[in-house]
């Protein structure tokens, strides 16, 4: 009996005993359970993290080709333009030797220029509509730059120029290209008098120039390989280097930002300035321009021009606006500028 009830009492020790194993090794067990799951989260995380990478690669990628179709763009653009410059030189000259036949009463040399003409003629227009097919795709691509909110602001500050300036001609997004780079501003770029001009932060940005506002004395300071501009705000004078420049246009202060003159900040820093006035788009670029202007039509006068006239048209005071902030701080050129 008593071996029993011994023998009854070491199989209890012994079951109690692997009750208490089999709960140690539960949580032995559990111990590595928790380890995996720790590996798992980093393994989860480390594909998080390339997830990561693999979208700013593919914005990255995204951009590129963004920029590859605007230079594409710029290109076609460029290419159709000479092709129509060189028909247009033609056309002239053909129209030219038509008037001379008829004064010389040669009907049938005449009669035989009208083909070639018409030929010509339909060409030059074809060209053009090209051209600005390629503007209109420029200006969607320079669209897609804005955001909602950005595209908010853009179009109310085009409401408050046209408020401001009863003759401002406000000009659209994509409407200025520097060295083949679509500039983004904030606020849009007007035509005043005659004059194009453009808020500064972002034309300086395209240019590679460095700008900065003195709130105290409202001097618009720009600099460039070794050339300094200084413009006071509401002035009609500039200084090029310690030089006293007058101005047909002035500085001036508007939606919160520095306006300056297009063509002569950029013809100061050694740029070409092509106004196209039939698409209103300006292209700057480094190549010397090609046409004389003492042979413009005055007629087809560019608004991106700062010869001197004898008065300003709109003679608003800047000062409105609040001399608190800096006019000149706004937001960065997109596009590689220039961006």
């Amino acid at each position: 009996m008593k071996r029993k009830i011994s023998l009854i009492l070491v199989l209890m020790l012994v079951l109690s005993t692997g009750v208490i194993y089999a709960d140690d090794e539960g949580g032995s067990i559990a111990d590595p359970v928790i380890e995996e799951t720790e590996e798992e989260n980093a393994v989860e995380d480390e594909l998080d993290e390339g997830n990561g990478k693999g979208k700013g690669l593919i914005k990255k990628e995204a951009k590129a080709e963004k920029n590859k179709l605007k230079l594409e763009l710029e290109l076609a653009k460029d290419e159709a333009e000479q092709s129509k410059d060189l028909i247009e030189d033609e056309l002239e000259a053909l129209k030219d030797q038509y008037e001379e036949l008829l004064e010389a009463e040669d009907f049938e040399g005449a009669a035989l220029l009208i083909d070639q003409i018409s030929e010509l003629q339909l060409e030059f227009n074809e060209l053009k509509g090209q051209i600005k097919q390629i503007i209109n795709e420029r200006k969607m691509i320079a669209r897609e730059q804005y955001t909602e909110g950005e595209l908010e602001t853009f179009t109310q500050s085009i409401e408050n120029i046209r408020n401001m300036y009863e003759d401002a001609n406000v000009l659209d997004m994509g409407s200025v290209v520097i060295k083949n780079n679509i500039i983004k501003f904030d606020t849009p770029p007007y035509i005043k008098g005659g004059r194009t001009v453009v808020p500064v932060r972002a034309l300086t940005e395209g240019l590679g120039a460095l700008v900065s506002y003195n709130n105290e004395t409202r001097e618009v300071t720009i600099v460039k390989d070794g050339t300094e501009i200084v413009l006071l705000i509401g002035s009609n004078e500039a200084l090029v280097n310690g030089e006293i420049i007058l101005l047909d246009s002035k500085a001036e202060i508007t939606n919160s930002r520095t306006y300056v003159p297009i063509r002569f900040i950029s013809e100061i820093f050694g740029l070409n300035v092509q106004w196209d006035g039939e698409n209103e788009i300006i292209d700057i670029d480094e190549d010397p321009a090609d046409e004389d202007p003492a042979d413009e039509d005055p007629a087809d006068e560019d608004p991106a021009d700062e010869d001197p006239v004898d008065e300003d048209p709109v003679d608003e005071d800047p000062a409105e606006d609040d001399p608190a902030e800096d006019p000149v701080d706004e937001d960065p050129v997109v596009e590689d500028p220039a961006n």
